[in-house]
């Protein structure tokens, strides 16, 4: 095995589901973006198959989470390290902790926060006050 193949495996084998049959569609969008399509597919269809029983409604459910994981693209974050170095804040940790604090913003907004948004968040969350 390649060592993509590995952990491709080890994740569809991990125990904490990351889509069920409840999932919203922007908790099957983080996973695609987190996972990738694929692994998000093999794991939905590994969470339907661990289900005892289903009537067509669930399977439809089902379905649709299947369809979205494989066509939607997942966009990149409209705003960078350079974006947060032009704001003032020192290169280092905390340009990362700043980009990170943002983009779970712009995930859990569906990805929609724009780019002028996302520097206004920046900005804020760079602010040493």
């Amino acid at each position: 095995f390649s060592n993509a193949d590995k952990n491709r495996l080890r994740a569809l084998t991990d125990t904490k589901a990351i889509v069920d049959g409840n999932t919203s569609g922007v908790e099957l969008k983080r996973a695609i973006y987190k996972y990738g399509a694929a692994l998000t597919v093999d794991r939905v269809f590994v969470a339907w198959a661990r289900r005892d029983a289903f009537d067509e409604d669930e399977a439809a459910l089902w379905r649709a989470q299947i369809n979205e994981a494989v066509h939607w693209i997942p966009r990149q974050l409209p705003v960078t390290g350079d974006d947060v170095l032009a704001l003032g804040v020192s290169p280092g940790l905390e340009v990362g902790e700043c980009l990170a604090e943002v983009e779970n913003l712009w995930i859990a907004g569906g990805f929609e926060m724009s780019r002028d948004e996302l520097l206004n968040e920046l900005r804020r969350i760079g602010d040493p006050k």
